[in-house]
């Protein structure tokens, strides 16, 4: 596995994981699991910010079900 340095122009929380952590905070993490299937330790992880750069591609997922939209792909 190829070693990589921490970067502060990609490594800080932007805009997605900021809204999608903030539309977690008043769910239950369990019904999310239940719902998503997104394992549970990582939606605990991801709700108290443990997680320095997570798979964009589940925090995406997860923005999408909590919010009920769409990110729009750019063509």
């Amino acid at each position: 596995m190829a070693r990589t340095t921490s970067n502060s122009k990609f490594d800080n929380p932007a805009s997605l994981m900021l809204n999608t952590r903030r539309l977690l905070n008043d769910r239950d993490l369990l019904q999310v699991h239940r719902e998503t299937l997104i394992p549970y330790h990582w939606l605990l992880k991801f709700h108290k910010g443990t997680f320095n750069n997570p798979s964009v591609n589940r925090v995406q997922y997860l923005y999408e079900q909590l919010s009920g939209l769409k990110i729009r792909t750019i063509k």
